[in-house]
C-alpha cells in the first residue's frame, strides 16, 4: 500500500520524453487509464520516495513494480528523467543518482522516451511507438514482487541462475525481502518459493499456478 494523494498528470499522458521530467506529484498514465507510473511513498514512511507502477482505479493502491526498491529518495523532491546518456534515471533534489536503467545506448537522446503501456510494462524506446521503434530497456525484464501477464521468468540449468520475483521486506517497505518465487534452476520443471535466508527451505508450488492473471509473492506466501 502507498500514499498517492494530489497527483498531477504529465502533459505527455502515457510517456516521458527526453527533456521532460517527473517530480513527486506528477505521473504518466497508460492508454486506457488503468495504470500509473511516478513517485509513491509507502504508508507510514512519507520520508522515503520510490518510483513505481501501480493500478490507478483500485480503492487501495496496489504497487506492481518498483525501480529503486533498495535505494529510496530521502532528499525530496525526487526527479525522474531521461539522462544525457539515454538512461531513465531517478535523482534526488541535489541531483545525486538514486537509480538508473543502466544501459549503454548508441542512439541520440532526441527521440528517446519512456512509455507506460496498457500491459503495465514500462519501456524505454528510441523512435515512435510502432514496429520500427527500438526497445532499449523494459521493466518486464526486471520484475520486483509481482508476476504480470506476458512477463517471463526463466532459469538456466547450466549456470544455475534464474529470473524470479522477490517479496517486499514488509508491507510498508519495498526493499528486497526474504522470499523469492521462480523456476527451480536445478530442476527446471518445477516452481519454487525460496526463503533467501535458508536456500534449503523451499516449498514446491504446482506449475499451473503461473496461469493466473497475476501473481504477487506476498499472496503466494500469505504475508
Amino acid at each position: 500500500m502507498a500514499s498517492l494523494s494530489g497527483l498531477q498528470l504529465c502533459s505527455s499522458s502515457d510517456r516521458l520524453d527526453a527533456g521532460e521530467s517527473l517530480s513527486d506529484n506528477q505521473i504518466i498514465v497508460s492508454a486506457g487509464g488503468n495504470f500509473e507510473f511516478g513517485f509513491f511513498s509507502p504508508i507510514n514512511s512519507t520520508s522515503n520516495l520510490y518510483a513505481g507502477i501501480w493500478y490507478a482505479k483500485l480503492s487501495v493502491r496496489k504497487i506492481v513494480w518498483v525501480a529503486n526498491r533498495e535505494n529510496p529518495v530521502t532528499n525530496h523532491p525526487g526527479i525522474l528523467k531521461i539522462s544525457n546518456d539515454g538512461n531513465l534515471v531517478v535523482l534526488d533534489s541535489a541531483g545525486d543518482l538514486i537509480w538508473s536503467s543502466n544501459i549503454t545506448s548508441n542512439y541520440s537522446i532526441n527521440g528517446t522516451q519512456a512509455l507506460l503501456l496498457y500491459t503495465r510494462n514500462l519501456k524505454l524506446i528510441h523512435g515512435d511507438h510502432d514496429s520500427s521503434s527500438i526497445v532499449l530497456w523494459q521493466s518486464f525484464d526486471f520484475p520486483t514482487d509481482t508476476l504480470l501477464p506476458n512477463m517471463m521468468l526463466w532459469s538456466n540449468i547450466k549456470t544455475k541462475t534464474a529470473k524470479s520475483i522477490t517479496s517486499w521486506k514488509n508491507e510498508h517497505d519495498p526493499f528486497t525481502g526474504n522470499f523469492t518465487f521462480g523456476i527451480d534452476p536445478v530442476f527446471n520443471y518445477q516452481f519454487i518459493i525460496t526463503l533467501r535466508a535458508d536456500k534449503d527451505n523451499t516449498e514446491v508450488q504446482n506449475p499451473s499456478i503461473v496461469s493466473l492473471n497475476e501473481i504477487t509473492i506476498k499472496e503466494l506466501h500469505g504475508r
